[in-house]
């Protein structure tokens, strides 16, 4: 229930760029949401860009945040959290479409005690097999099928979070990428009991749906993850320089998803075996991109804040 009179209970913080021909069908799902108490739905417009101002016009429920610069990813969210007035926080991207309970489970859990939630995502373009493959390498750990339960990183585009967990957590990163990596690892150290998967709290978000931007994309995500060296240790960083490690690299990869898909989402494993080509063309990129990020990390090395 949108109320503007009383305090909400949850914020919901949406960051845009370039994607306002998706931002719609985000819209009216959050504002489509069974949830009886009150909550508000914030939208940065990370960009100021005319469209996302035309359409948050159409959607006078949701308010509009507009930054005067260009604001990455991390960025763009800390700036709706800090117009937030909830306890608790969600977080959900202008590609995506939550569930209409979405919002029920992320309270539900949250209330019980938890800092940090999140849940499946599945495709919002099930017929698209580049898009299909493009979600698929990237939430390969929060497919429906998983059971509730405790895990170790959950994706921005599907979290929700305490107010207090969130500033104690140092908030989201601001390097191009990798923003929640860094949040959620924080979430793990600074609480004991870590954060909780929801099957419940299920977004469709939209993979790339063109091969040269999964392509891209991917090599963007692989550059990142190397750069800043996320999950990884010194040696394996270093090892990542190493041309003759990327047949590996890829390998583990794929061994690493298919374990996923096994386990959490058996029913999909036969046309995930189809999608072998393209899987494959997505790990090659994120490999080459790996890479070089590793290279970069000695030349030009980064340090990430994980909050107090």
């Amino acid at each position: 229930m949108i109320e503007k009179h009383q305090p909400p209970l949850i914020s919901v913080i949406v960051p845009c760029y370039q994607q306002s021909e998706e931002l719609p069908d985000c819209l009216r799902a959050l504002l489509a949401q069974r949830f009886e108490q009150s909550y508000e739905i914030i939208l940065v417009d990370s960009a100021s860009d005319p469209h996302v101002k035309r359409i948050a016009g159409d959607f006078p429920a949701v308010r509009l945040i507009r930054s005067a610069e260009r604001l990455l990813c991390g960025s763009a969210k800390n700036l709706g959290a800090q117009h937030a007035r909830a306890k608790y926080l969600a977080f959900t991207d202008s590609d995506c479409i939550p569930e209409s309970d979405w919002l029920q489970h992320a309270h539900d859990t949250l209330h019980s005690g938890k800092p940090a939630v999140g849940g499946p995502v599945l495709d919002a373009l099930p017929g698209n097999p580049i898009a299909v493959t493009d979600n698929l390498l990237q939430f390969a750990e929060v497919p429906p099928g998983r059971p509730a339960g405790r895990i170790a990183h959950i994706p921005g585009c599907n979290i929700g979070i305490s107010r207090e967990a969130f500033l104690k957590a140092g908030r989201f990163s601001e390097h191009p990428f990798g923003e929640d990596v860094s949040l959620t690892g924080s979430i793990n150290r600074v609480y004991p009991e870590g954060i909780h998967f929801n099957p419940g709290m299920r977004v469709a978000h939209s993979g790339r749906s063109t091969f040269i931007s999964m392509w891209n994309h991917q090599k963007l995500f692989g550059y990142w993850r190397g750069k800043l060296g996320l999950f990884l240790t010194d040696s394996q960083q270093r090892l990542g320089q190493n041309i003759i490690a990327l047949p590996f690299v890829v390998v583990k990869r794929l061994v690493f998803i298919f374990n996923c898909i096994v386990r959490w989402n058996n029913a999909s494993l036969v046309r995930n075996i189809l999608l072998i080509p393209l899987i494959l063309a997505g790990l090659i990129s994120w490999s080459l991109g790996f890479r070089q990020g590793c290279i970069h990390s000695v030349s030009n090395p980064v340090e990430i804040s994980y909050g107090e």
